[in-house]
């Protein structure tokens, strides 16, 4: 039975890869919280980790904007916190991190691929890249997952909720990004692509993200239509929404690296959207 150290278990990303785990019985799943990990001793971390199989460290800070204003605090939660996992961990722990597309930066119009350079233009995508490095610099036999724009958790008030709520609010108009492009990613494809990585004993790069590409605009256009909404949704620049963060126009990707390890390429994020959204429905008639 694998022994997994998992971290952001109450996020995202974190609690699909635990709900799927715990589906499959054959692991025992040990789980701190963000400022647990930064709050103890090293040596209660390395008691943790001392037989632990595979670390998977989703627990991050997101807020963009909020990394912007409060960079130390922002290197110290994405940074520091994974240099302390690290170094508290055994060589042959397998350690799976889970980053962002968003790294790549500003260079380029089409999707980025896993050779192409990184240049992030944010606070907080620095900080996921200085993470990276320090998770290869301890072993190149580490992974790190680049995905996308993650949704699949209304509880979790993600991106489809907010675009949701807001309808409800304000069900006249929306205003939405037509200039960034992204993709839209189901959280619980994401956790099967990490999963099956760790599996299949996968190391280095790999974008995981729903299939195809969109701006902002569109997506929330889709979301809207989903939930039969009368919203209009009102195409606008990025800069109208005057943020602190200069985020790149262009956070869309595809991988080159899954299929060299026998990994599939997840569903279209269209079709994702459409079986969360259509099974949420479902839940709440």
């Amino acid at each position: 039975m694998k022994k997994i150290f998992l971290t952001g278990s109450n996020g995202l990303l974190g609690s699909s890869i635990q709900r799927i785990l715990n589906l499959s019985g054959e692991c025992e799943i040990i789980s701190l919280k963000h400022h647990e990990i930064l709050c103890i001793e090293s040596s209660e971390l390395r008691e943790y980790l001392v037989d632990v199989d595979w670390i998977i460290h989703c627990a991050a800070q997101t807020n963009v904007e909020q990394c912007e204003k409060e960079p130390e605090t922002c290197y110290v939660n994405n940074c520091f916190l994974t240099e302390k996992i690290i170094s508290c961990s055994r060589l042959n722990s397998k350690i799976l991190y889970v980053s962002s597309t968003g790294v790549y930066g500003n260079h380029e119009i089409r999707p980025y691929h896993e050779y192409d350079r990184v240049n992030p233009t944010t606070v907080h995508h620095r900080s996921k890249h200085l993470a990276e490095a320090a998770v290869l610099s301890k072993n190149a036999d580490n992974i790190i997952v680049r995905t996308g724009w993650l949704f699949g958790d209304l509880s979790k008030n993600d991106f489809v909720s907010k675009i949701m709520d807001q309808a409800k609010k304000s069900p006249k108009t929306i205003n939405s990004n037509n200039q960034q492009i992204g993709c839209p990613s189901y959280a619980q494809d994401v956790a099967k692509v990490c999963i099956e990585l760790l599996q299949v004993g996968a190391y280095g790069v790999f974008n995981a993200v729903n299939a195809g590409s969109v701006s902002r605009y569109g997506y929330v256009s889709r979301i809207i239509r989903n939930i039969r909404s009368e919203t209009a949704v009102n195409p606008v620049k990025s800069n109208f929404f005057k943020r602190t963060a200069q985020v790149s126009d262009n956070e869309a990707a595809v991988s080159v690296r899954l299929a060299l390890f026998g990994v599939s390429s997840l569903r279209s994020w269209e079709e994702a959207l459409d079986d969360f959204l259509g099974s949420t429905s479902s839940a709440e008639r």
